[in-house]
């Protein structure tokens, strides 16, 4: 289901605007070409017909006057594939499983049993799910789109224009994984996570790698690609892609302006399954 907030003419500009730079830029492009195919091969997709579908991708958006345009025509190829014996969604399903099973690896550690927990831009509520039935924590989910997933049985809050409608410290932890560089203003998502979270928030986040302006740039335009790949591409859930990433420092002190200490952080390292991204896990408890 997609999301008529992030159909918004600024969003969409900006995301077919740093596109435009594969058209453009013939190093880019063959970096992303591999990157692509890593994330394909993940999927279960054999290697020649991964760079069938790579080629697709870079014909339609040669064709494309808009993320609009591309997104829905790419969908319509991509869904119709199949990956031995199953369809397209089955096997990217699985992939969206083995990731909540780590991300839930990342994080179990930290939270308490008698903790009232907050999973910020659950999504499909997975790792939600994860803790529930492993752990039997009492987990909240919330996010812009309430996914009715058959897999998970978690309550979902909406977010209504960064609003959770639930009173102040709701919860005694919260975490968010991959989630708060999607929204163009992070301050705002930070600040209301920082009046329904009392206590400690883990933040997984894909940070900004290089010795120099231009390495951090450079990162930054292939991490967006990836990112718009695998949520706006191979993903029908509208998940917006700003590009609008930070360096790990830039996390901390966003989080210190609300009044969180870090205690600790940790580098989970660069993907296997999206090569441009550099994770980072970071445990804030109130000053």
């Amino acid at each position: 289901m997609r999301d008529a907030r992030y159909r918004s003419s600024k969003l969409v500009i900006l995301m077919f605007e740093k596109l435009q730079l594969l058209n453009s830029d013939k190093n880019l492009r063959q970096t992303i070409s591999r990157d692509f195919s890593t994330t394909l091969l993940s999927i279960g997709f054999a290697k020649d017909k991964a760079v069938i579908i790579v080629e697709k991708f870079f014909d339609l958006l040669s064709q494309s006057d808009s993320t609009n345009v591309l997104e829905k025509t790419f969908h319509e190829f991509i869904f119709n594939q199949k990956i031995e014996a199953s369809s397209f969604k089955d096997a990217f399903g699985k992939l969206e499983i083995s990731r909540a099973e780590r991300i839930y690896s990342e994080i179990v550690e930290f939270i308490s049993f008698d903790e009232k927990v907050l999973d910020y831009g659950c999504g499909n509520a997975l790792v939600a799910q994860l803790l529930t039935d492993k752990n039997k924590l009492n987990v909240t989910g919330c996010d812009v789109v309430v996914y009715n997933k058959k897999e998970t049985l978690i309550p979902i809050i909406k977010i209504d224009n960064y609003h959770v409608d639930t009173p102040d410290d709701s919860f005694t932890i919260g975490y968010a994984n991959s989630v708060i560089h999607h929204d163009l203003n992070p301050e705002k998502v930070i600040a209301e996570i920082s009046r329904i979270v009392s206590n400690k928030f883990i933040l997984i986040e894909d940070t900004l790698q290089g010795n120099d302006a231009t390495e951090i740039k450079s990162h930054s335009c292939r991490l967006f690609i990836n990112d718009y790949f695998y949520n706006r591409l191979l993903n029908d859930s509208d998940i917006p892609v700003p590009g609008e990433y930070m360096k790990s420092l830039e996390w901390i002190n966003l989080f210190s302006i609300y009044g969180w200490k870090l205690i600790k952080q940790d580098q989970l390292g660069w993907s296997k399954i999206l090569p441009a991204v550099f994770r980072e896990r970071f445990i804030f408890e109130r000053k």
